[in-house]
């Protein structure tokens, strides 16, 4: 064989499997049956509903969706949603700048990948002065904040809607706060919406007092 293309080939094929080897190290661990949970279902609607996630046990994980499904708009479309828990396992979250509770993280979403996972509600226990937060499609909820918490957090993460209380600030492409009265459905227009300069659909909606 000519040297050369002995050594093209040779080439070739450390090259094949350095390849190789590389991509089973960098290989997704989401993919090992070792790094799922248990899912389990508490109510199934369809394939197309939007699935939801509670990382809880069954009881409060039953609470809050049984919660959510009183109230508009849930109780109109309750076809509409799929709720699964998984309760063997607890997130390390954080207090971010001591005021909020955080849970999200990669290990996170790998872990809610069990079930299917649109929405994923973390929920822990922690001080009633601890806020509960929203961010990307992770909710953390602070058990010890009323119940209509979760609401308002999917408001953030389902349909990216901003703070109307004053002074928030308002996430890019959200809807409800608006500069002018330009609101498709309203129920009028009040001023202060995350900035004071701002005007929101409804006085006191669930986005702005927890105790809509």
């Amino acid at each position: 064989m000519n040297i050369k293309l002995f050594l093209a080939l040779s080439l070739a094929l450390i090259a094949i499997i350095i390849a190789c080897l590389l991509f089973a190290y960098h290989s997704p661990t989401t993919l090992s049956p070792r790094n799922l949970e248990e899912c389990s279902t508490l109510t199934y609607s369809s394939e197309s509903s939007v699935n939801f996630v509670f990382l809880t046990d069954k009881p409060t994980a039953k609470k809050y969706s049984d919660f959510l499904l009183t109230i508009s708009p849930f109780k109109e479309n309750k076809d509409k949603f799929n709720f699964y828990y998984i309760p063997a396992y607890n997130p390390e979250c954080e207090l971010y700048k001591d005021i909020a509770l955080l849970c999200y993280s990669s290990e996170v979403i790998k872990k809610a990948s069990s079930c299917p996972s649109d929405i994923i509600v973390a929920i822990q226990d922690q001080p009633s002065n601890i806020r509960s937060s929203s961010y990307m499609q992770v909710i953390s909820l602070n058990s010890k904040n009323p119940i209509t918490v979760l609401p308002h957090e999917i408001g953030h993460s389902l349909s990216n809607l901003a703070e109307e209380y004053t002074p928030a600030k308002i996430p890019a492409k959200s809807k409800n706060c608006q500069k002018s009265c330009s609101f498709p459905i309203s129920d009028g227009c009040f001023l202060g919406c995350s900035e004071e300069t701002y005007q929101r659909s409804i006085d006191n909606g669930i986005m702005r007092t927890l105790s809509s």
